[in-house]
């Protein structure tokens, strides 16, 4: 079943692999940029979950662990990301509400999307920042 709220991470992922070719400042802000337009048109990631004791209503957010120790949230642009990985539980959610749940997540680092391709991470204040631009 196709996920319309996923049409349109094509940019997010295309600013991703730019961003990750050559780091600099601009590509940053065409990844900020590509994240805050999928947000004004309502755009979605993909979040691995595990549902406790194989009840539907309830999830935990699945994380992972960074060589340094840190977790981070964990996001996906698409389908074919998820299925990189292990199989998982997915939930679609908009964009801005994910950034939110990983600001309130406790021990959380920050998000990598796509984490098993062309990843990117967005720590803390990356987050914060793209979600103080939606209010402006």
């Amino acid at each position: 079943m196709e996920n319309k709220f996923l049409d349109g991470n094509e940019r997010i992922v295309q600013a991703i692999a730019a961003a990750n070719a050559e780091e600099s400042m601009d590509n940053f802000r065409a990844v900020v940029d590509a994240i805050q337009d999928r947000m004004i048109a309502d755009g979605h990631f993909l979040l691995p979950v595990v549902h406790p004791d194989g009840n539907e209503e309830q999830f935990l957010v699945r994380t992972l662990r960074s060589e340094k120790g840190e977790n981070y949230m964990v996001a996906f642009t698409s389908e074919a990301e998820v299925t990189k990985g292990a199989p998982t539980g997915i939930l679609s959610y908009f964009i801005d509400s994910v950034l939110e749940i990983a600001l309130q997540m406790e021990g959380v680092a920050g998000m990598v999307i796509d984490p098993w391709g062309e990843r990117f991470v967005l720590n803390r204040a990356a987050i914060q920042m793209i979600l103080e631009a939606k209010q402006c």
